[in-house]
């Protein structure tokens, strides 16, 4: 159910049209910005696991977006 529902949300979001104003908004918002490092990181520790199950001998535990400190204006 909620994959299905993750999928109309996906679809909804690839057919609304770009919205500028939106965009500024929410390249702004802490909120916004921090709630999409989680997912990000998430989806990142995701893949980085079946990495490290595949190949254990390959692995490296890196992260790929480093957060900004000290850089907010």
């Amino acid at each position: 159910m909620r994959l299905r529902l993750l999928g109309m949300l996906f679809k909804e979001l690839k057919e609304t049209p770009h919205n500028p104003e939106l965009t500024n908004f929410l390249a702004k918002n802490q909120s916004f910005i921090k709630g999409a490092l989680k997912v990000h990181d998430l989806k990142t520790k995701f893949w980085q696991k079946l990495d490290e199950a595949a190949f254990p001998e390959n692995y490296k535990n890196e992260k790929l977006i480093e957060e900004k400190k000290g850089n907010k204006k």
